[in-house]
């Protein structure tokens, strides 16, 4: 598979403990001559090691950085990212030094980091020791004249070690989420997506609410100045279209949704919010109930051989919520490694794997009331939906 864009479930030998990284696009990256590193220094919390970098993507969800662990160091390392000056923290990391590898150690951020395309920031990593135990330690690896591979001239991009060897580049790599698609429905429209599918669809000719079953609307704006407001009138599906995913047999998918007190369901009913489609398949999707009081929301993964598996119902508070899905195919057939997995406010919220559906790829999805309502269902009102991501890997 190729660097993936989502939140991809590892998956060792059957019967172990699976559990989600985020694993990301590639963006920056120095790993040095040959891929090999040629020189460390020592952490502490007196000289601060940095290393400065300029992102070509919108965020960063984590980063990669080459440490050795000598001895037995008993501490805790922060991993931060700062701005140019070092002055403005944008995101940090605090974990402890016996968990360190020797080699490339992941630093995953609790949410994505926002920064500027071409801005220059910096990589800040120190210790809770004052000073370096020669004995203990841990040494943060690069690479000096000649060696650095790194696109960013060393006099744009700079270290802690500029003033006494100027060529020299700690060894790191910076992963993004680049979005193929995303639409906060802040253009006032719907003119972004690839197909309006349903009876009285948002647009100018319709100006009264009770015409509209999609509807973007100023008013309770779930973020930005517009959102997407989701009447459910009748049984029949009205949904969003985008054909971004191109036959991907990976993809994430997010937005945020506030069922609120306007979407009317009786106990048990449940409605399609989400689908990751194959022309008539459904590889994937996401499923909306009432359960007395509350709601809940469900991911599901269809199988070669037909037929679904389903993560557990998950509570879904009536306030806004941020919902992102991952999907992935198996790898071949045999490999049974297919997933699905689910994430409510960046928390996971539920997970299947060991999936045998290497068949299956996605070739575009549905937002909205995605699928027909069972006649005996009784729903009604509205819930609304805003700030769409798209995301596929990238080879």
């Amino acid at each position: 598979m190729g660097l993936t864009a989502l939140l991809m479930l590892v998956v060792s030998a059957p019967g172990s403990t699976a559990k989600a990284i985020l694993v990301g696009n590639l963006d920056q990256i120095q790993v040095g001559t040959g891929g090999t590193a040629t020189i460390g220094y020592g952490l502490d919390n007196v000289i601060v090691r940095y290393q400065e970098f300029k992102p070509t993507f919108d965020n960063i969800i984590r980063i990669e950085l080459d440490f050795y662990k000598t001895g037995s160091p008993g501490g805790t390392v922060t991993v931060e990212i700062k701005d140019k000056t070092g002055s403005t923290s944008l995101g940090s990391v605090v974990f402890s030094e016996a968990g360190i590898l020797n080699g490339w150690n992941s630093v995953d951020f609790a949410s994505t980091i926002n920064v500027t395309p071409g801005t220059i920031y910096r990589i800040y990593v120190y210790t809770t020791g004052a000073t370096i135990n020669i004995s203990n330690y841990i040494s943060w690896w690069g690479n000096g004249s000649g060696t650095s591979t790194y696109s960013c001239s060393p006099v744009d991009c700079q270290t802690d070690k500029y003033g006494i060897n100027p060529d020299f580049d700690y060894r790191f790599k910076t992963w993004g989420d680049p979005a193929i698609f995303s639409d906060g429905f802040e253009s006032g429209n719907l003119s972004a997506w690839s197909g309006k599918v349903g009876a009285r669809i948002s647009d100018p000719s319709f100006g009264t609410e009770a015409l509209c079953k999609l509807c973007v609307r100023m008013k309770g704006a779930l973020a930005g100045s517009y959102s997407l407001k989701v009447r459910i009138p009748d049984k029949k599906p009205h949904f969003l279209k985008d054909s971004s995913p191109i036959w991907v047999k990976t993809y994430t998918g997010s937005f945020i949704i506030k069922v609120g007190k306007t979407l009317q369901m009786d106990h048990l009913n449940k409605f399609t919010v989400f689908q990751g489609r194959q022309g008539k398949k459904v590889p994937f999707l996401l499923q909306v109930r009432k359960k007395g009081t509350i709601f809940q929301i469900r991911a599901l993964v269809r199988k070669d051989g037909g037929g679904y598996l389903k993560t557990s119902w998950a509570l879904l508070p009536k306030a806004a919520t941020k919902v992102t899905v991952g999907w992935g195919a198996s790898s071949g057939a045999g490999a049974n490694n297919g997933f699905v997995v689910i994430f409510l406010n960046d928390i996971m919220a539920g997970t299947v794997y060991y999936v045998d559906n290497d068949q299956h790829v996605v070739n575009y999805i549905r937002l909205g009331v995605t699928a027909p309502i069972k006649a005996l269902y009784n729903i009604s009102g509205a819930f609304k939906l805003d700030d769409f991501i798209s995301t596929v890997f990238v080879d």
